[in-house]
């Protein structure tokens, strides 16, 4: 019996010895001495050595200067990983869509959709009556996606009344927005393009066939959420935002942004074994553009 004890304890050491232990210090021995990057995140600092990001995990970039990635279901939060698994048929799928289409997308000639959007919304009366009226299920999802910033609003108003009503009182023609976990007051722009492009194109279906495609990574998320990289198409239709915003900071002129852009996307794009579609890394393009433009 105590041989049989003894022989299972030995077992069990050898196995807590070599699982817990050994395996693990030869992988992380191998991973510091072969590919420390890797093994450390694969992290990218500036100059001064400080830590701006891992090239593995998306960020979220909300100036125009700068690239934007993927769209993310968890707020680029990456203890939130994961997609929202909205079926096609789901109305916050189209909505979400709907709002990343709004503002970038134009016709065969180049003409931006957006303005028309704003044009025709104008003809609508109230945007949120109108709103509400044609998307009712959005709106409770809406108000379910949002109760702490709404909480903090009807708060500082001294009002319990419900949230769109007090709104459409306080803030007549306008339409609420979250940003920065605030309800903000839009009255037009890209918030109000995105918001009613989807109400604009079903009244003008025939306009469909007119609209110039848009690479399908630039309104859907991956399935993580937090995917890094974006194809090389959706990185080039973004470049004339990304120059424009730039020489409006007013330190460079379009030539020297434009050879920026150019010599970082052809440089920095790849291709993944056994697929032909480029792809760029977010964090990097953005970090090295920055890196260019403002020491110049």
């Amino acid at each position: 019996m105590l041989a049989h004890v003894r022989a299972n304890l030995l077992l069990l050491g050898l196995t807590l010895l070599i699982g817990a232990v050994l395996y693990p210090l030869t992988i992380l021995l191998l991973g510091q001495g072969l590919f420390p990057d890797q093994a450390e995140g694969s992290l990218l600092k500036d100059k001064d050595g400080t830590v701006i990001g891992s090239r593995l995990l998306a960020q979220d970039f909300q100036k125009p200067q700068y690239f934007q990635p993927r769209p993310s279901s968890g707020g680029y939060n990456a203890a939130d990983s994961g997609g929202t698994n909205w079926a096609a048929s789901n109305p916050r799928l189209r909505d979400r869509v709907a709002r990343q289409l709004g503002p970038v997308v134009k016709d065969h000639s180049g003409k931006p959709i957006g303005p028309e959007v704003e044009e025709w919304l104008r003809t609508k009366g109230d945007p949120l009556t109108f709103w509400l009226k044609k998307n009712p299920k959005l709106a409770e999802a809406w108000l379910s996606d949002n109760k702490d910033p709404i909480e903090a609003w009807l708060k500082e108003q001294a009002t319990d009344e419900d949230f769109f009503k007090a709104f459409a009182r306080k803030e007549p023609g306008a339409f609420p927005d979250v940003q920065d976990k605030k309800i903000v007051v839009v009255r037009k722009g890209e918030v109000i393009q995105g918001a009613f492009f989807d109400l604009w194109l079903r009244e003008h279906p025939e306009r469909a066939g007119e609209l110039n495609r848009v690479p399908a990574d630039q309104v859907m998320a991956s399935g993580s959420g937090l995917d890094p990289h974006i194809t090389l198409k959706n990185a080039r239709s973004q470049v004339p935002r990304v120059i424009d915003a730039w020489i409006k900071e007013g330190k460079v002129d379009r030539d020297q942004v434009n050879r920026v852009v150019e010599n970082l996307l052809s440089t920095r794009a790849f291709k993944p074994l056994l697929s032909d579609e480029a792809l760029v890394n977010v964090l990097e393009l953005n970090h090295f553009l920055r890196q260019e433009l403002e020491k110049r």
